[in-house]
């Protein structure tokens, strides 16, 4: 079944995403994605109440707080409603407070996470944060959308590392460093962003995320 790129728009009824062909139908790819101005969903487009809503998965108990702040793109309200969405942040906060100096510092960090929905996950920049992938190991989005879901938090993030896990078993990653003041020496202040696929295993993600977000 493949009716992608056509002029359809709407909801898809429950009796068709309820087939028990439908992952195999491959809908992110072949049925979902329509020609620009014509949005076809899986949800209620009213649903989307969780868009943009924050959780605060760690809390510093010391100091003023180093912020890591999660968010996703290519997760549908699907991904939302069925609980996948929030047990990725709750596997990526532990990812991340696994290794050093995260494991021994961690009561300086603050972690959230920030919900955002897209309305599929093919990659041809127009999921919500437009991400695209680009020659090797490029990743490319959109980093002001990404900022905007970002300061959702109510929090400076203006020195905060923004990882955007993405939808996808690709391996690859990107990191944006961004200066808001002069470079000291070697060192630069700024927020970062990160994408980082969710990769064809979890060791491989957990080795982008490491790389990406909080190595660089």
């Amino acid at each position: 079944l493949r009716v992608n790129n056509n002029r359809l728009s709407g909801q898809i009824p429950e009796v068709i995403i309820s087939h028990p062909n439908w992952d195999s139908w491959n809908p992110d790819k072949y049925i979902i994605p329509q020609r620009k101005g014509y949005v076809l969903t899986t949800y209620d487009p009213e649903s989307l109440s969780d868009d943009g809503k924050v959780v605060k998965l760690w809390e510093h108990t010391e100091g003023a707080g180093i912020s890591l702040i999660i968010t996703g793109d290519g997760f549908t309200a699907r991904d939302i409603e069925d609980g996948s969405f929030e047990s990725l942040m709750q596997a990526t906060s532990k990812a991340i407070f696994e290794i050093e100096p995260y494991k021994s510092f961690k009561h300086l960090f603050d972690l959230y996470y920030v919900v955002a929905i897209s309305n599929h996950s093919n990659f041809n920049g127009s999921t919500t944060f437009g991400t695209e992938f680009g020659e090797g190991t490029l990743i490319e989005g959109d980093d002001e959308k990404v900022f905007e879901y970002a300061k959702k938090t109510k929090i400076d993030i203006s020195n905060a590392t923004i990882m955007v896990l993405v939808k996808s078993t690709r391996y690859a990653g990107t990191c944006y460093m961004y200066s808001i003041d002069d470079a000291m020496g070697d060192w630069m202040i700024g927020p970062t962003i990160s994408y980082i696929p969710l990769c064809d295993t979890p060791h491989r993600f957990e080795g982008v995320l490491y790389h990406e977000a909080l190595g660089h």
